[in-house]
């Protein structure tokens, strides 16, 4: 699997979007923290869509306002090579996010959607979940 936003595209038509979410996740480089929360119950999925990323809320961050706290010198090497990377022409697989009362949070990419701002990138694709059925996001 190459996690690209295609990718993604395809299996949300085949409606197993899900599972390339837990796929990507549980890759090299993933996120098997956030990915052991998802799996503690039926999460509900939208995308990927292309999204205006000044809309997005980050939770990781090297100040104590972020929910997930990073130290700065670790964010900043983080983000640095994710920079160097886009430079390169490196494309991104979509964010994921929590619909939460219409408010997305970013649950995996924090470190992307810094890079990308930095490097003037204003939209990107999104992957979106809820916890429940009823909790739609208007694009």
């Amino acid at each position: 699997m190459n996690f690209s936003v295609e990718e993604a595209k395809h299996f949300s038509k085949m409606g197993k979007l899900e599972e390339w979410v837990h796929r990507f996740l549980s890759s090299k480089g993933g996120n098997k923290d956030f990915l052991a929360m998802l799996k503690k119950q039926k999460r509900y999925w939208i995308g990927p869509i292309k999204h205006d990323l000044k809309k997005l809320n980050r939770i990781t961050g090297p100040n104590k306002k972020y929910k997930y706290y990073e130290p700065e010198e670790s964010w900043e090497k983080r983000v640095g090579k994710l920079q160097e990377l886009i430079k390169k022409g490196w494309v991104s697989p979509p964010f994921i996010v929590q619909n939460n009362r219409g408010v997305l949070w970013v649950s995996d990419g924090n470190h992307r959607l810094e890079a990308f701002f930095r490097e003037g990138i204003k939209e990107h694709w999104i992957i979106i979940w809820n916890n429940y059925p009823n909790n739609y996001f208007n694009t």
